[in-house]
């Protein structure tokens, strides 16, 4: 466990008293060195965003879906690479991921797909291998489809 500090300024007329407050956050050691629970047991101290875009080609999916470049599917298969890579991490380590951009309409091959995944490691060594690899999970999905792809850290 750990204790910090955070100042408040609020406009509030219930916090205007209120100069300074203090928060704990668990973890698995507390400050006198014994092992306590904490999230989940981990003490997860190394994170990076990664947003991932996947640039195609629109098409009518029922009148010449062949023209297109489906950034959809290539959204898709990066998931599902990273969620596979997720059995082979470390048990201490995370990969989380949320779809920002998608079609909002199911007869289109899709030109643009958007994703923000949160990658965590108990150290930055470990941290820049994983996304590595998660970063070669999003950029085989746009080989494999024919789309372009940005990943911006």
């Amino acid at each position: 466990m750990f204790l910090s500090w955070r100042m408040i300024s609020s406009p509030s007329p219930v916090l205007t008293f209120v100069n300074l407050t203090f928060h704990r956050h668990g973890g698995p050691k507390n400050i006198t060195g014994q092992t306590v629970d904490g999230v989940a047991g981990i003490l997860m101290n190394a994170r990076k965003e990664l947003y991932v875009e996947y640039f195609g080609k629109n098409a009518h999916a029922g009148g010449n879906p062949w023209e297109g470049v489906n950034a959809l599917d290539a959204l898709v298969m990066a998931y599902n690479g990273i969620s596979g890579l997720r059995q082979q991490i470390m048990p201490d380590e995370r990969i989380h991921g949320a779809f920002l951009d998608v079609p909002k309409v199911a007869n289109i091959i899709p030109a643009y797909t958007k994703s923000y995944w949160q990658i965590r490691s108990p150290t930055l060594t470990g941290l820049s291998k994983l996304i590595e690899r998660v970063r070669r999970c999003a950029e085989g999905a746009a080989v494999t489809t024919g789309c372009t792809v940005k990943i911006e850290e």
